[in-house]
């Protein structure tokens, strides 16, 4: 509501905000921003539909029931053992693979 109040008295903005150097692509995309896909197929292609969201409220590397990473996970989620054993809270927890899929 502020935005739309100020813009209605006029004021405005940096011209480049979304793909300025300072902009929003660059500090959330680097250089893998692609500025034209913001702009491309208005009103027809939506991308909700391609939007993803976390199964678990855990680290992505335990979301599988079976788990099986690559060696450098392991250090992640495996590592100490006695702590991902027993981890000491909920942010632990997400970052245990045994916790996480319920081995004893």
């Amino acid at each position: 509501m502020a935005a739309a109040d100020l813009a209605r008295h006029g004021l405005t903005g940096p011209p480049t905000v979304l793909e300025g150097r300072f902009g929003f692509l660059q500090a959330f995309c680097g250089d893998r921003a692609h500025p034209d896909a913001v702009v491309r197929g208005p009103g027809t292609d939506w991308e909700l539909p391609r939007v993803v969201f976390k199964s678990y409220p855990c680290n992505h590397f335990t979301h599988a029931i079976e788990l099986g990473v690559a060696k450098p996970v392991l250090r992640t989620i495996a590592e100490p053992p006695e702590a991902k054993a027993r981890p000491a809270s909920g942010y632990h927890a997400a970052f245990s693979g045994p916790y996480t899929v319920g081995e004893r």
